[in-house]
């Protein structure tokens, strides 16, 4: 997913910034260092750890938004459980299987007969009371499903914060050490590097992957969408069951 690649952009800006902090003396003497950010971020084994945990997250999230999307004909009580049976730890019971079935054939039947009545160019009173229904319904589910996709954007931003926070300093640190125990008046991206300089990448990622990375304390429960999505599928939208 693209959403977390930036995971591993911002690891790059971070490490260009730190790495220039220090200012560059004429009078201070020692090499230069050069940095190559692209080599760096695809050698960081903790970043990708990372940068894997939080795609398998958003996976998971996008999973359950998208099965509760075949659900959306629904009334908003029977949305509302679908949406906690799909939330319940797998395999389901028997029971949730079939009662998930048994709303899923509703949910269908529900979008056949809005499409039956939606090509009538006429329809009576009965008949449009009925479209009419059913599209209300069909819309507040809608609306439903779309308040569950900004929650996981939303904390998609944290965990991503939270995942990012800690190695950035990690950054810092080796770069840091690696440009002090080898004497370097400065260290610079190699892309900003036009001619000289020392690579001190391998050193550098070395360093890194020797670092202990802090434990990541996710913002929310790793169901927490399954838990937003659950909320909002009781949300009040004037609909009966």
């Amino acid at each position: 997913m693209p959403e977390y690649r930036s995971l591993v952009r911002a690891i790059g800006v971070c490490a260009l910034v730190v790495a220039l902090v220090a200012p560059v003396s004429a009078q201070t003497a020692g090499p230069i260092g050069v940095v190559d950010l692209a080599r760096l971020q695809a050698n960081y084994t903790e970043l990708h750890d990372r940068e894997r945990v939080l795609g398998q997250w958003l996976q998971a999230q996008r999973a359950f938004h998208d099965e509760a999307a075949n659900y959306i004909f629904l009334s908003e009580r029977d949305f509302s459980e679908v949406l906690n049976l799909l939330g319940k730890p797998r395999p389901l019971s028997a029971e949730d299987e079939a009662r998930l079935q048994e709303l899923r054939e509703v949910s269908n039947a529900n979008e056949q007969r809005y499409l039956n009545l939606r090509a009538m160019t006429e329809r009576d009173a009965t008949q449009a009371a009925e479209f009419n229904q059913l599209q209300e319904m069909y819309e507040a589910r809608a609306t439903t499903l779309q308040e569950m996709q900004q929650s996981i954007m939303e904390e998609l931003g944290e965990r991503r914060e939270t995942a990012l926070s800690g190695l950035m300093t990690l950054v810092d640190e080796a770069i840091e050490a690696v440009a002090a125990e080898g004497g370097y008046q400065a260290v610079i991206d190699s892309d900003a590097m036009l001619y000289g300089g020392v690579d001190i990448t391998d050193t550098v990622l070395e360093r890194l992957n020797e670092m202990a990375a802090p434990a990541v304390t996710p913002p929310a429960a790793d169901d927490a969408a399954n838990e937003d999505g659950a909320e909002g599928g009781g949300q009040q939208d004037g609909e009966g069951g």
